[in-house]
């Protein structure tokens, strides 16, 4: 279903990208640790801020228990680069978490994409997964600050 929607975004994205993107999140370690809490509808609909301060997440219909991975998705759907490198910092993502999430995050951009007619929150989305490194570990450090939310 992804190959097949990064092929049909072709012309729209850059769909040699998306495929070494797509390579990367399979060849991440599968999950295998303890069941955790997740979201997993981390979107900037859905945190609410206060002067640059989170005070509240909504929509808990998808919650449920599994692979952390599905909430790293908010370093591409509410953060910018540096927010992204401050987000992975803050909460030590290892590299086969971080490479899932974003395939994850480019599974559904494409997605998107391929079913919207106007599909701006998911070429939002792909340039975000675009503009993180190929490289897991580049997005690790240091920056100054957060962008607005």
């Amino acid at each position: 279903m992804t190959r097949e929607a990064i092929e049909a975004s072709r012309g729209v994205i850059d769909s040699d990208a998306a495929v070494a993107a797509w390579e990367t999140a399979l060849e991440a370690p599968l999950w295998d640790g303890t069941p955790v809490w997740i979201h997993a509808d981390l979107l900037r609909p859905n945190v609410l801020v206060d002067r640059g301060q989170l005070c509240a997440v909504i929509d808990f219909g998808a919650v449920g228990v599994g692979d952390g991975a599905a909430d790293v998705i908010a370093a591409w759907s509410v953060f910018g680069q540096r927010g992204r490198a401050m987000f992975r910092a803050a909460l030590d993502v290892d590299d086969g978490t971080w490479n899932r999430a974003r395939g994850y995050t480019l599974h559904q951009a494409v997605l998107i994409i391929r079913t919207t007619p106007r599909p701006t929150q998911g070429l939002s989305r792909w340039r975000s997964v675009r503009l993180s490194s190929s490289s897991p570990t580049s997005d690790k450090r240091g920056v100054a600050h957060a962008p607005a939310l």
